[in-house]
């Protein structure tokens, strides 16, 4: 099985993706910190409120 490291480079490099513009949401810290390593923003995902609060400061728009 292919690591999440391994996992987030391959994305990259397959949709040309640049790391510093990218926003990673999920529920677990390990995969946060995965990305966040990468150069990703990463974002903890513990309620609605707190993920769209945190999307905000970041500059996303959010409905």
């Amino acid at each position: 099985m292919k690591s999440y490291a391994e996992i987030y480079a391959q994305t990259e490099k397959r949709f040309s993706l640049i790391p510093a513009e990218m926003v990673f949401i999920d529920d677990r810290l390990e995969n946060i910190e995965a990305v966040r390593v990468r150069g990703w923003q990463g974002i903890v995902h513990a309620s609605h409120n707190e993920t769209v609060g945190a999307l905000r400061a970041l500059g996303v728009e959010t409905a």
